[in-house]
C-alpha cells in the first residue's frame, strides 16, 4: 500500500513560532545583539573610525498580524542594550514599527539611514527584509534579517542572515520519513520563497513529491 503525508511549509513555520516560548525570543535577540556590536566593532577597527555610540535601528512588526514576535523581540533587544550600557558600552536602539507592510518598511530604513544616522540595520520578517535590504545595502550597512529567505543573501553583500533553513529543514523532515518507512508525501506549498526553499529540500529525498499550491490569506 501507499502511504502519503501532507506536509506544509507554512504549518512548520507556525509550529516553530508556537514551540519556542517568550525566554527564547528574549534570549535569541540577546545574542544577536551582542553579535552586531562585535560586528560594529571589527568594521569600525578596518575603516579606522569611532563613534561614541553604537546606534542600531530595528525595523520590526508591533501592530499588525506579527506583533506577537516583534513585541517579544523588542524586548529581547532592550534587555540586550541595557545589560550593555551597564557593561560600559553606549548603545542606542531605534525600533520602527512596520505593521508588516513592505512599503512600510522601505521608508523605515530611509529613515533609518538617513535621518537616525545608525551603524547597523535589523530587520523581522519576509515582507520587511525584502523591502529594507535594497535600501540598507545601497548605504553600504551592515543588515541582520531574521527571515526564511535567502535571496537578500544573493542580492545584498552586506547581509547576514539569522533564522530557520527552510532548504535544510524540509530535507531532514523527508529523511525522517522516509527511515519510517514512507514511500509517498505530499506538500502543501504556500506561494513563497520560504515554501519553494522547503520543496527543494523536500525533492532531494523524495523527488516525485506531489505538491499543492496555495495563496497566504
Amino acid at each position: 500500500s501507499v502511504i502519503k503525508l501532507v506536509y506544509s511549509s507554512s504549518i512548520k513555520s507556525s509550529l516553530f513560532m508556537l514551540i519556542i516560548n517568550e525566554s527564547f525570543y528574549k534570549k535569541l535577540i540577546k545574542i544577536i545583539f551582542t553579535l552586531l556590536i562585535i560586528l560594529i566593532f571589527t568594521c569600525c577597527i578596518f575603516a579606522n573610525t569611532w563613534a561614541e555610540s553604537i546606534r542600531i535601528g530595528y525595523i520590526t512588526d508591533l501592530t499588525g498580524k506579527a506583533a506577537f514576535w516583534g513585541t517579544q523581540t523588542t524586548f529581547g533587544a532592550e534587555l540586550a542594550a541595557r545589560e550593555l550600557r551597564e557593561q560600559g558600552t553606549e548603545v542606542e536602539i531605534i525600533i520602527q514599527d512596520t505593521h508588516l507592510q513592505g512599503k512600510n518598511a522601505a521608508t523605515a530604513a530611509q529613515q533609518l539611514i538617513n535621518v537616525s544616522k545608525v551603524q547597523v540595520v535589523m530587520s523581522d520578517f519576509t515582507p520587511n527584509s525584502l523591502a529594507a535590504s535594497p535600501i540598507v545595502n545601497k548605504a553600504k550597512k551592515p543588515f541582520v534579517y531574521l527571515a526564511p529567505i535567502t535571496s537578500v543573501l544573493t542580492a545584498n553583500p552586506y547581509a547576514f542572515k539569522s533564522f530557520l533553513d527552510y532548504k535544510k529543514g524540509c530535507r531532514n523532515i523527508a529523511s525522517y520519513w522516509k527511515n519510517q518507512c514512507l514511500k509517498n508525501i505530499a506538500n502543501l506549498k504556500l506561494n513563497a520563497e520560504f515554501g519553494e526553499l522547503c520543496l527543494k529540500g523536500s525533492r532531494q529525498v523524495y523527488p516525485e513529491v506531489v505538491t499543492v499550491e496555495y495563496n497566504s490569506g
